[in-house]
């Protein structure tokens, strides 16, 4: 699918999604995309995410990393002004960090009133150098993994192929010379808040992982489920 989505966050919680702030001197604009639902300036070592489902039953996600092909910065103007910041990048969402590190000189984004961020979500082939064929990631766009609090495993790998777009409610103006931070966060907490577990869990026996993956034999419906509560968290174009 080459869909576009618009989150539906944006709007009610701007300030938790977007942070910039600005210094002289660096000329460098740096974006941090993570799996929570506060700003972050820098990358900070967080070392796991606790999520619920809807019947409550609670996980601690240790492990979380997303395929970025690219990041668009543009306005919404007729002359579509924007600056694509090219990859592939491998974003790690609990700490925020990626590799390599999604910086663009300020001076190109100048001339650009940012009124959206264009997020190129992209399942891993051949051109991630960061992941190799043996990687959990390979050939998806998202990797999660953790335990529920039994202690039972949780993995879940995922294809999307999306353009996830963020909206402001005022442009942005980046002036030359200046160092900007900006923070996208994905909101993980909020994936699970309307799909039961509950079934998927109870058909394990003995050391199993629930494991909800486009590849995988069990738990199919809510492997469909999760894509689509993913993406009702955004509007598609």
């Amino acid at each position: 699918m080459n869909a576009k989505v618009v989150t539906q966050t944006a709007l009610l919680l701007l300030s938790s999604i977007l942070f910039i702030g600005c210094s002289k001197g660096e000329g460098t604009t740096s974006l941090t995309i993570n799996g929570e639902g506060s700003s972050l300036s820098r990358a900070r070592a967080v070392q796991s995410l606790a999520i619920i489902d809807a019947a409550g039953n609670q996980f601690t996600i240790t492990e979380a990393r997303v395929a970025v092909r690219h990041v668009e910065f543009g306005d919404d103007s007729d002359s579509s002004q924007s600056y694509k910041l090219e990859g592939p990048f491998v974003v790690d969402l609990l700490t925020g960090v990626s590799e390599p590190e999604m910086e663009v000189a300020s001076d190109s984004l100048v001339g650009i009133d940012i009124e959206r961020v264009d997020v190129r979500i992209d399942d891993v082939d051949d051109d991630y150098p960061q992941v190799q064929p043996s990687d959990e990631l390979f050939d998806y766009s998202l990797y999660v993994e953790g335990a529920d609090t039994d202690g039972t495993p949780l993995v879940i790998q995922l294809k999307f192929n999306e353009d996830i777009r963020f909206d402001f409610l005022s442009p942005i103006t980046v002036e030359g010379g200046e160092s900007y931070d900006m923070t996208l966060a994905l909101r993980m907490v909020d994936w699970f808040s309307a799909i039961d577990l509950t079934d998927c869990l109870n058909e394990l026996s003995g050391n199993d992982t629930l494991v909800i993956s486009d590849e995988s034999n069990t738990c199919n419906s809510v492997e469909g489920d999760l894509k689509t509560a993913i993406k009702n968290m955004y509007d598609f174009n």
